[in-house]
């Protein structure tokens, strides 16, 4: 099964890929499951960790869950301090859980950050501190909206204060890896949101303003294609997608969780196949 993120039912949706729902987890909206959290979770971005447990993050809490990985049981809050508005997990290659936090707390600024956690939820510092410049001449690294690990072990963090897709290697090492601008309007991407790598090993964004999602080369970060235009002819005419929140891959085909309550899902080649789903969706994994 794979799973999705979704903020109107507060919680986490497990599915397969002929779109039946198996588990909801972690709701606080009756009637769906128990109270396993304080307030109506907001999931923003999910990981599974080392032990196989799934880890999410709860933007509206500004707190990480732990869930059973198999059972979907609330395991307990595993961080609630740190954090202000966490937009995205991911565990590195040593087992660290690295997490965008989209509103800093305390008195470092008005930027995102990325920062470092042990499995027991100890704070171990910034891999990207609020204040680190910004690649090119671009203002600050603002609004991280998800990241993930690459093939080449380094860090890549979509932020839409910048409208790309930035890559850290190493602490406060930041460089811009998408184009500064992409087509159809020869503008940066207006709202980045969890970048996914393919089985192809390119990486591909969701953009949730420009409606479509981004493929692109997953070394030199070239744009490949547009994913979700509406074309008649050799005419754009629209998107084929509202909003949308996350990709991932499941047997070779690409999902993508949009706000118009659907799973939209494409072939290799970005042709669109059947929808799957009811619930709007937050990420997924």
């Amino acid at each position: 099964s794979d799973l999705v993120g979704d903020g109107s039912l507060s919680g986490v949706v497990t599915f397969n890929v002929t779109g039946g729902i198996a588990t909801l987890i972690g709701s606080s909206v009756p009637p769906f499951g128990t109270l396993d959290t304080p307030s109506p979770m907001q999931p923003q971005g999910m990981a599974i960790g080392p032990d196989g447990s799934l880890w999410v993050a709860d933007s509206n809490i500004g707190q990480v869950d732990r869930f059973d990985g198999t059972t979907g049981q609330f395991i307990g809050v595993r961080i609630s301090t740190h954090l202000s508005s966490p937009t995205g997990l991911a565990f590195g290659p040593d087992g660290t859980l690295y997490v965008a936090d989209d509103a800093p707390i305390g008195p470092l600024g008005p930027f995102g950050s990325v920062k470092k956690f042990d499995t027991s939820g100890n704070f171990l510092g910034y891999f990207l501190a609020p204040q680190a410049p910004s690649p090119g001449n671009l203002t600050d690294f603002l609004t991280p909206n998800g990241l993930v690990f690459g093939p080449d072990g380094a860090l890549y963090v979509a932020d839409s204060g910048s409208g790309a897709v930035l890559r850290i290697p190493s602490f406060n090492v930041v460089s811009m890896f998408t184009p500064p601008t992409v087509t159809p309007n020869n503008s940066p991407m207006s709202n980045p949101y969890q970048p996914v790598f393919g089985p192809d090993g390119n990486l591909y964004v969701a953009d949730t303003t420009g409606n479509v999602v981004y493929e692109f080369d997953g070394t030199t970060g070239a744009l490949i294609k547009v994913i979700g235009q509406n074309i008649v002819g050799n005419v754009i005419v629209g998107t084929l997608l509202a909003q949308p929140t996350g990709a991932g891959f499941s047997g070779g085909n690409l999902y993508v969780g949009d706000n118009q309550a659907r799973l939209a899902t494409f072939d290799s080649g970005g042709n669109e196949l059947a929808d799957l789903l009811s619930y709007p969706t937050d990420g997924l994994i």
